[in-house]
């Protein structure tokens, strides 16, 4: 995106740090384990064109900052979504059809992408209806394997 210079500001957040497990999809040498991952992607950006605006959330994104994130100093266009919380990632759809913002999520797994057009479709349901929303209601807290038959279910 910033080589193609299809954004004025970009918001990123993520709460982790770079470790070994990434490196199979990341690219960053062993030196950088340990960074945070939105640092890597701003000094990035900026590497590639220092006029680009690159808002960075180092907390990632949940209940208490949504908001902001979605909002603060102009609505996003568009949230692009890759979230690995199945709680945040229901969040965010919730918080982006109450916007009117359109989600692009991408997985690493196997180039799956999706697109949720609340712009303009503000009625849709998050994960366009494959999961009732009131089975979506208390994610926080699961095991790998509870959260399984929700994500078979959106995929």
């Amino acid at each position: 995106m910033a080589i193609e210079r299809i954004f004025g500001t970009v918001r990123i957040a993520d709460f982790d740090t770079l470790e070994l497990t990434n490196l199979n999809r990341i690219r960053r040498g062993v030196d950088a384990l340990g960074q945070p991952k939105t640092t890597m992607v701003a000094r990035e950006i900026a590497e590639i064109d220092p006029f680009l605006k690159v808002e960075v959330y180092d907390e990632g994104i949940n209940e208490d900052n949504i908001d902001r994130f979605l909002t603060e100093g102009g609505q996003l266009d568009a949230l692009i979504e890759e979230c690995d919380g199945l709680d945040i990632k229901v969040l965010a759809r919730l918080k982006a059809r109450d916007y009117g913002i359109p989600v692009i999520m991408d997985t690493s797994d196997r180039g799956l992408l999706d697109i949720e057009r609340f712009d303009l479709e503000p009625e849709r349901p998050i994960f366009h209806g494959l999961v009732p929303e009131s089975k979506l209601k208390n994610l926080k807290g699961l095991t790998t394997e509870e959260k399984i038959p929700y994500i078979l279910d959106m995929v």
